[in-house]
């Protein structure tokens, strides 16, 4: 399969493209201009904005599926009151050109958060309290956003919604009614959760599945 993957330099993005390579996928990474990533010598590195529609038309070209672990940077990652250093509508730009631009045969993944939409009411209720005061509030907004343009798309397409993250190895994914404080989920399983899903290995009852481990 020739895949796409955006984000690719991020925690879950690294594991995406180094697990599809392992899986015999054909892989093109974008990473911006200035950040660090060491890929795979068989993954093409393409270099730029993901809110460069001219950029996306190119990368997109030949591809069977798109992946994206697109997110919200904060200068203090461990620190959800950092300041955002990314656009703040990142994740809802990048996919709204991806559903102009990509054919309607074609399946596309994106990494969304459990308490987007309507699974906050079904957050704990501290969580709940960082989502609305901290510098995870524009990052859930936009990620709302995204899903919303993604509902109103004919694309073939999932938003994961991953609970805490972590960085364990990969354990058994699964789907969750709600998000509780200690509910965790290794990023090298959602990358395997995603690849899953784009291979038709997984098919989810719901296009915004909560996981877990």
């Amino acid at each position: 399969m020739n895949l796409l993957v955006l984000g690719a330099s991020g925690g879950c993005g690294i594991e995406v493209v180094s697990q599809a390579v392992t899986r015999g996928h054909n892989v093109t990474a974008v990473v911006r201009e200035t950040t660090f990533f060491e890929a795979p010598e068989e993954v093409k590195v393409i270099r730029g904005s993901v809110l460069s529609e001219q950029l996306l038309e190119e990368v997109i070209d030949g591809k069977d599926a798109v992946i994206s672990c697109l997110g919200l940077n904060r200068k203090n990652k461990l620190n959800p009151w950092s300041e955002i250093i990314s656009p703040k509508n990142l994740t809802s730009e990048a996919v709204g050109l991806l559903i102009n631009l990509m054919k309607q045969d074609k399946s596309l993944a994106v990494i969304s958060a459990a308490g987007v939409a309507e699974s906050f009411a079904r957050t704990n209720p501290l969580l709940k309290f960082l989502i609305r005061r901290s510098s995870l509030g524009p990052a859930y907004s936009d990620l709302e956003k995204m899903e919303k343009a993604l509902k109103g798309s004919s694309l073939n397409w999932y938003a994961i919604r991953p609970v805490t993250l972590t960085d364990f190895k990969i354990k058994e994914v699964k789907t969750a009614d709600s998000y509780s404080l200690f509910s965790m989920i290794s990023r090298p399983s959602v990358a395997k959760y995603l690849l899953d899903i784009i291979e038709g290995v997984e098919q989810p009852d719901t296009r915004t599945p909560i996981i877990k481990n």
